[in-house]
């Protein structure tokens, strides 16, 4: 789970998915009202998960039923965005990714 850097207090997964759920990359604390950011490493390991999941419509061509593929989306998509509130790093300031 993420903890601030401000209060080092570790954040609930339900308080960590309503602060991510707010327009913007701006996360507050909701002990201390500091402002945290999602750590760079976690944004770059966050999108290559999502690309290696969508990855998945290459497998249509061939042969790969899309129904199946469908199915595969219904289980890791929840199960990646459980993996990255469960391993989300914060910062105090915005990282660039790049």
């Amino acid at each position: 789970m993420p903890t601030c850097q401000n209060c080092s207090t570790t954040w609930t997964m339900k308080e960590t998915m309503k602060s991510s759920t707010v327009l913007g990359i701006r996360m507050t604390c909701p002990h201390c009202g500091a402002a945290q950011y999602v750590s760079k490493q976690t944004r770059k390991n966050f999108s290559f998960a999502v690309f290696l999941v969508i990855l998945l419509n290459l497998l249509i061509p061939f042969g790969i039923s899309p129904w199946y593929v469908f199915g595969s989306y219904l289980v890791l998509f929840p199960l990646l965005f459980y993996t990255y509130y469960k391993h989300m790093e914060l910062s105090n300031e915005e990282e660039p990714l790049f």
